[in-house]
C-alpha cells in the first residue's frame, strides 16, 4: 500500500517508495529552511552579429588540388560510364482518372465505389497531369 494512513489521531504513517521523499520534504519545511539557490551568473554581454550557420564554400574549405584527389579516389577506373538518352514515360495514375465538369455524375453512375471522387480534390498523383 502506498500512500498517507491516518493512525492515532494527528499522526500520519507514511508507506511506499515516497516515504523518504515525503520525510525529507516535511522535514525541510518545518524547519523553514527553503531550497538553496545557485546565485545567478553574470550576464554575458552579447555581440550586435548574428551567428551565421549556412554551409561555407567548399573551395574555402578544402583547396581545389584536395578536392581533385578525392573526387580522383572516388572514381572507379574500371567502370565504363553509359549515357540513356531519352524521355520518362509517364506511369498511370494510381487512383481513377474522373470525368471533367459536367460528365463528372456520369463517371459517378458509371463506378458508384468511388463517386465520393467527383467531390475530392484531385489526387496528388495526377497533380502533374493536372493542367494539360
Amino acid at each position: 500500500m502506498c500512500g498517507i494512513s491516518r493512525n492515532r489521531g494527528s499522526v500520519a504513517a507514511v508507506r511506499g517508495p515516497h516515504a523518504l521523499m515525503f520525510v525529507l520534504l516535511v522535514g525541510a519545511t518545518a524547519n523553514g529552511a527553503a531550497p538553496e539557490r545557485a546565485p545567478p551568473e553574470k550576464e554575458v554581454p552579447r555581440s550586435g552579429k548574428p551567428l551565421d550557420l549556412r554551409t561555407p564554400d567548399i573551395n574555402k574549405l578544402v583547396s581545389a588540388e584536395e578536392l581533385a584527389r578525392l573526387i580522383k579516389g572516388r572514381v572507379d577506373s574500371d567502370v565504363d560510364e553509359i549515357k540513356v538518352e531519352g524521355a520518362r514515360e509517364l506511369r498511370p495514375p494510381d487512383t481513377p482518372v474522373v470525368w471533367p465538369g459536367l460528365l463528372a455524375p456520369f463517371w459517378a453512375l458509371a463506378h458508384p465505389t468511388q463517386a465520393w471522387r467527383i467531390l475530392a480534390p484531385i489526387p496528388v498523383d495526377q497533380m502533374r497531369n493536372a493542367g494539360k
